[in-house]
């Protein structure tokens, strides 16, 4: 087939057409898997932030025996659940492997699980000098002092303080 040059040259603009259009499709599919994922890195970023409270959370248990701060842990918990649920459902659609979000995800279940056995376990040790069961000892001991007291042998007192 002999072509003029008029025709060579629509045909050559009609595939310099379908090129352009095929690389604005390609462009915008890239667009949207670079928004995708930057959407799951700040996912990610909130994820090991919300994490980080729930340590702080617990250090705060630890360190001042409040249990305000279970309150406070297991809210923390809910919240990185919803992030780690949001994050997983954002993977899957990106065609992304899920496991270690599921592994996680597991690991959060079992450390909450933890910290309130360990929280139910120094309510019952007793949070204050004057609750649970270090309270009840130190309510002994007073009774057991002021009975030795009032019984004024000096023997059993020096025996007491030693």
């Amino acid at each position: 087939m002999n072509f003029t040059i008029k025709q060579k040259l629509m045909i050559l603009a009609g595939f310099i057409l379908l090129g352009l259009a095929g690389l604005y499709f390609e462009n915008t599919v890239n667009q949207n898997k670079n928004a995708q994922l930057v959407k799951i890195r700040t996912e990610l970023k909130d994820v090991q932030l919300s994490i980080l409270q729930l340590r702080r959370s617990e250090k705060d248990f630890m360190l001042r025996n409040d249990e305000k701060y279970r309150g406070r842990f297991n809210a923390m918990t809910q919240q990185t659940d919803e992030l780690l649920f949001l994050l997983e459902t954002d993977l899957k659609h990106a065609n992304v492997n899920t496991e270690q979000v599921v592994e996680l995800n597991n690991s959060l279940t079992a450390y909450k699980g933890l910290f309130n056995e360990f929280v139910d376990s120094s309510i019952v040790k007793g949070l204050t000098k004057t609750t649970g069961s270090y309270g009840g000892l130190r309510a002994a001991s007073n009774e057991l002092e002021k009975t030795i007291n009032q019984l004024n042998d000096l023997g059993i007192n020096v025996d007491l303080l030693m």
